[in-house]
């Protein structure tokens, strides 16, 4: 069924279990909406923002869940992705996809298919280079997230793991990004990037860990995405292939696939598992987030998917 009127496009509403998304028509591949259990829309809504991108055009973030290609050069990875897509649909699956891009050659796909489990979703990420020329890059997964959450960003060593003589995480930090920004609360099993807290200063960081995930706790959801991680051999950012990026409108997620030569006519591919649960915590304390971590990384069957 077609939905307009969401943000000014025209839009899908796709239900698998307890999620509803909406993924964009118009635009794209784009999802612009997520609820659970029919609450309201934990994705960020951005229909004015943007960035330039050349000749006068912009790139619009509109909000939701993109896919960028990375490493980040405007003249590239801004792009805009303004025109129609396709949708294929199915019962377990729907599948956004571009036409080439005009600008880059390259051609975006989105899939998102259910599980067995109703808060679970696989969401693939793939990139067809459709030039002439081969280009190294990496598929980039974007999750733009409404304010007035904390995200939970995993460093906790697993035990018995690498020689305890050498480093096993690393935190990295982007040039805007003030060490004692109030925001971010360092522990030893994790660091918390409180955006509850509305700061006009942008805030970026990545984590070289061992871990497949990072979350979001917002009102009673907790977002979680489970990416294979490239970490410590991953070239791309000093080897964050999981990140986070928060200023005054929205808060991202972020998770970056393999870097590598991509060929004409071939393809990369990058999956990223979404699961939503009722939030676990009652007073936020660091017991219960260390905890919560504990949890999530004994829980396999789901990153079994990826």
């Amino acid at each position: 069924m077609i939905e307009k009127g969401f943000s000014s496009y025209d839009a899908v509403g796709v239900d698998y279990g307890d999620i509803r998304l909406k993924v964009a028509q118009s635009v794209g591949p784009r999802i612009l909406s997520l609820t659970y259990k029919n609450n309201t829309n934990i994705f960020a809504e951005l229909p004015g923002e943007s960035l330039e991108f050349s000749d006068k055009k912009k790139f619009y973030f509109y909000g939701g869940h993109r896919l960028w290609i990375a490493p980040e050069k405007p003249e590239f990875t801004y792009s805009p992705d303004d025109s129609p897509i396709t949708i294929h649909q199915d019962l377990h699956a729907t599948e956004l996809v571009q036409n080439p891009d005009k600008h880059t050659d390259m051609q975006k796909m989105i899939r998102v298919e259910s599980t067995q489990y109703p808060d679970v979703l696989i969401v693939d990420h793939t990139i067809i280079n459709k030039g002439k020329n081969g280009r190294r890059i990496a598929p980039w997964a974007i999750t733009q997230l409404q304010l007035g959450g904390v995200a939970i960003l995993p460093i906790r060593s697993q035990a018995g793991q690498g020689s305890p003589f050498l480093p096993n995480r690393g935190i990295i930090f982007w040039p805007y990004t003030k060490i004692r920004d109030s925001r971010l609360h360092f522990e030893n099993d994790s660091v918390l990037l409180d955006a509850r807290q509305v700061m006009q200063e942008p805030v970026k960081l990545g984590l070289v860990h061992s871990q497949s995930w990072i979350a979001y706790c917002i009102g009673d959801v907790i977002f979680i995405k489970y990416s294979i991680n490239a970490g410590f051999d991953c070239s791309l950012d000093m080897g964050a292939a999981h990140q986070c990026y928060c200023n005054d409108k929205f808060i991202e997620l972020e998770t970056i696939g393999t870097y590598q030569q991509l060929s004409p006519d071939s393809s990369i591919h990058h999956r990223e598992v979404w699961r939503l649960i009722d939030n676990p915590f009652k007073s936020f304390s660091d017991e219960e987030i260390a905890s919560f971590i504990h949890d999530i990384e004994s829980q396999k069957e789901f990153m079994e998917l990826l």
